[in-house]
């Protein structure tokens, strides 16, 4: 969530205030299963002024937009973030509400003295670095695409891979909750004789572009453009396509629409229906948070009508109503004891915080593109060879469900060089761990696991070589 760049200034309000507000101020944010913290630190003299802490998403001291305080509210902005706050001060802690994209949560912040410590991560690299760095910009469909390409100090010219990051809005490095995910991987690949093309998405840091209206076709059209800037340089021989989750979902369209690709690794990669992919996600997760089975059935089932709704209605103002009245009528007639356990987790003002989050969410474009779409369509028309990866333990995009759909769609297109590899106790992120929940992604210093590293680049190396 918390991804994009801050432009560094703040707005210092001279107003008069009687309460004491300065210190360090932390809450956590809890989305679904995922809870991070995050802290604000303020200060009064000589003006107010504050800054803002998330260190599972590598964010530090960053500088607060449209501060003002007067003796009981508190309102801040993150403008680059598309972040805001509204709080009061009451009894020594400051209850409000935190939106990020217009996506409400309810936050209290309580006083800390402890200042958040930066997140060890060990595989980050740090320079020098035995191979060239490019920064690079080129034309895609949507305005101009900026990446980073590292390029070995061989003699080339070289194979080269794109690297397409997971849903959401990722920069060049995917970064989430403070691993730099395809910064590990591009520095590992390229240290291994690949160039590497990495990019900001569409709208996101450097990249032009409409992020928020954009599908993953449009996604797919943006890696197209990477491929045709790759084709103009003397110095790259064939391109590889590497994608994370959404990413992989990706890389067969881009496969399917290009006879320029090489090969491609499907990491973590949807390979049935969106609609199918999250319910067995929804079930998994919740089956971690210790739901009853009967509240799990309960969620499914809202899940079915919610999603008929959005596939039904192309109205996005009539599909928003009808959804906020079937969530009523799912509450209304929810068993007592269902209602008891709900309201025991959420309460019922926050578990309408989350439903007003998910409503947002599939009203976009990319959600309802990624409902219906099936991504056997691509890999059926895939002849090249495919390396296939996935965690035993990532509960997003499950082995059990998608591995054995991307082995039948690849079987019906004929494809003679298709390698399945199921990583046990990997997450959807790539590390190694223990149970594969969300909390774990940021708590874990390993940003890939060496399996991960070694099982790919062995793969692509014995391809590239064979050409």
């Amino acid at each position: 969530m918390l991804k994009r760049a801050l432009v560094a200034f703040c707005l210092s309000l001279q107003t008069a205030y009687s309460a004491d507000i300065a210190g360090h101020w932390s809450s956590d944010l809890e989305f679904g299963p995922i809870k991070i913290q995050v802290t604000v630190f303020l200060e009064q003299e000589p003006s107010l002024q504050g800054w803002f802490y998330c260190p599972e998403q590598g964010i530090y001291e960053l500088p607060l937009d449209e501060l003002s305080f007067d003796g009981d509210h508190l309102q801040f902005r993150l403008n680059n973030l598309d972040v805001a706050f509204q709080g009061d001060l009451r009894e020594n802690q400051i209850d409000g509400h935190f939106t990020q994209s217009k996506i409400p949560f309810k936050l209290t912040f309580k006083p800390t003295d402890e200042k958040p410590a930066p997140i060890r991560r060990p595989q980050e690299p740090i320079g020098p670095f035995p191979y060239q760095i490019e920064e690079v910009a080129y034309r895609g469909p949507d305005g101009i695409l900026s990446g980073t390409l590292t390029l070995p100090d061989s003699a080339g010219p070289h194979p080269a891979i794109i690297l397409i990051a997971a849903a959401g809005p990722n920069d060049r490095d995917e970064t989430l909750l403070g691993h730099k995910t395809f910064l590990v991987l591009a520095d590992h690949l390229t240290r291994q004789g690949l160039a590497v093309l990495r990019f900001d998405k569409r709208g996101v840091k450097e990249s032009e572009g409409d992020y928020h209206n954009a599908t993953s076709f449009d996604f797919a059209d943006d890696v197209l453009a990477g491929v045709d800037f790759l084709k103009t340089r003397s110095d790259i021989a064939s391109i590889g396509l590497v994608g994370h989750s959404e990413g992989g979902l990706i890389a067969p369209i881009v496969a399917s629409r290009s006879p320029d690709i090489a090969y491609i690794v499907m990491m973590a990669a949807p390979a049935v229906p969106g609609e199918e992919i999250i319910y067995e996600q929804l079930a998994y997760c919740e089956k971690l948070q210790g739901y009853s089975d009967a509240l799990i059935s309960a969620d499914q089932e809202l899940s079915h009508q919610l999603f008929a709704i959005v596939k039904q209605e192309s109205d996005l103002l009539q599909a928003e109503t009808k959804m906020r009245e079937t969530i009523r009528s799912f509450l209304a007639s929810l068993p007592a004891a269902l209602k008891k356990e709900l309201n025991d987790r959420y309460g019922e003002e926050a578990y309408w915080l989350h439903s007003e989050a998910g409503i947002s969410q599939v009203k976009s474009p990319w959600f309802r593109s990624f409902l219906t779409y099936d991504p056997a369509e691509a890999l059926r028309k895939v002849t090249v060879p495919v390396l296939a990866l996935n965690g035993t333990l990532d509960f997003q995009v499950t082995t059990a469900q998608n591995l054995p759909a991307i082995a039948e769609a690849l079987l019906e297109a004929g494809n003679p060089d298709v390698t399945i590899v199921p990583l046990p106790q990997h997450n959807h992120l790539f590390q190694t761990c223990v149970t594969g929940d969300f909390q774990e992604y940021g708590q874990l210093e390993e940003t890939l696991s060496p399996t991960t590293l070694e099982t790919i680049t062995t793969w692509v190396l014995d391809r590239v070589q064979k050409d």
